[in-house]
């Protein structure tokens, strides 16, 4: 079974499958993948000699990383894995303090993951601006986007978490898929959104690379908090979190809703709503439905010929981008009032056994108020939806769209 803490690095090439597998027992990260680390190479024009020096570098640079991997793979064997994987899965009886104290011991036998890999990617930027001699500020232009990738990266992995609200949301690709064919943004130039985003993603990274040792931090003594069932530091350190994550969310949604605001002007509302809808769905997942409308208008769109159903389709999910743009404002509202107000990471699953006073349970009523209405309105729209179609046409875009939500867990 997974243990809390474990991570899975994609696309880091390892030099065995043993290392590989060393490396989802432990939570490492920031991490320079193989193929980032030579665009940026090639980015900078590097020679073939460079490049010679520049692939042995990264070869140090994964040894590291696999070395590191196993010394918290043992750190965590050390501090009892096995024997709280035997206690879960029952192989064992352990009572419930020994199994929260082993909790306790096998997340802090990773405690220094995070500012250990940090430091091996600083090392790996360092040595390849002085191998390639490259200017300071050029060099550090030339990575900012590949930083970005790496912080935002772990805190993306975390979006299926009740208390995520945008901590990972990349506007780079939100926008990338906004301006492909079909979306709200086809046929307008990415590069006219470029001011934007250059400027979120440099005031983002530099707040990312200055507070995320100390957020990983507060979010792994949180973890433990909540295993020690201790109310009071649970209570401080969600206020630390959220300290923490408010600038960055602050600037995302300002930035996004400056989009907005130009879309509006350049291509009329309903792109601006769309827009909006998909910003709030990265950053609050948890909000969407099990079967999307969205996936079902898509699918429509792709398998069936009959342009009549395909207008009557499009007039339906327009509606319901509406409706459920605001529907998804007011929850958002709501989680951030508790944030803003009470210091208190609330959303539709809080245990109400952990709400301790009346202005935060009626906030919480109201949450769960909500979440009833989106339901209603996506099985509402989702059967509008079904309607236009045969019964052969309905079975065949349930297995379609069962079998692409199956693929995205995977």
């Amino acid at each position: 079974m997974a243990i809390p803490g474990v991570a899975v690095l994609v696309g880091l090439t390892m030099a065995s499958s043993a290392a590989a597998e060393a490396f989802t027992m432990a939570d490492l990260h920031p991490l320079v993948s193989r193929t980032a680390y030579a665009q940026l190479v090639e980015q900078l024009g590097a020679d073939r000699d460079e490049r010679g020096i520049t692939d042995m570098l990264y070869a140090d640079y994964s040894t590291s990383l696999e070395q590191l991997a196993a010394n918290f793979d043992e750190a965590e064997r050390v501090a009892g894995r096995d024997q709280l994987e035997d206690g879960l899965a029952g192989r064992v009886v352990l009572d419930l303090e020994t199994l929260r104290a082993l909790r306790i011991a096998v997340r802090e036998a990773t405690a220094p993951a995070f500012a250990d890999a940090d430091h091996l990617a600083r090392v790996l930027f360092e040595d390849t601006e002085v191998i390639l001699g490259i200017d300071a500020p050029v060099f550090a232009v030339a990575i900012a986007d590949l930083q970005l990738d790496m912080y935002l990266a772990p805190r993306r992995s975390r979006e299926q978490d009740p208390t995520y609200a945008g901590d990972g949301v990349d506007l780079r690709q939100l926008i990338s898929l906004a301006t492909a064919d079909g979306a709200e943004f086809a046929g307008w130039n990415a590069e006219d959104l470029r001011p934007w985003l250059d400027g979120w993603g440099q005031a983002l990274r530099e707040r990312l690379i200055t507070d995320a040792e100390d957020e990983e931090s507060i979010r792994r003594q949180l973890a433990i908090a909540m295993i020690q069932r201790d109310a009071s530091s649970i209570g401080r350190l969600q206020r630390e979190a959220i300290r923490y994550w408010k600038p960055g969310y602050d600037l995302s949604r300002r930035t996004a809703e400056s989009i907005a605001d130009q879309a509006r002007t350049q291509l009329g509302e309903n792109a601006a709503i769309r827009w909006m809808s998909r910003y709030h769905r990265a950053c609050f997942p948890l909000l969407q439905s099990g079967t999307s409308p969205e996936d079902q208008l898509d699918w429509i769109g792709r398998r069936i010929e009959d342009s009549t159903i395909l207008t009557e389709a499009r007039t339906i999910v327009r509606e319901h981008r509406g409706k459920r743009l605001v529907l998804c404002e007011t929850a958002i509202n709501l989680m951030l009032r508790a944030r803003a107000e009470f210091g208190i990471m609330l959303h539709a699953r809080t245990r109400p056994t952990s709400i301790d006073d009346n202005t935060t349970m009626e906030l919480y009523r109201d949450l769960l108020r909500n979440s009833g209405e989106l339901a209603t309105l996506d099985r509402a729209t989702s059967d509008a939806l079904e309607r236009l179609l045969t019964k052969n046409q309905r079975l065949q875009m349930k297995a379609d769209l069962a079998a692409r939500a199956f693929g995205r867990r995977r």
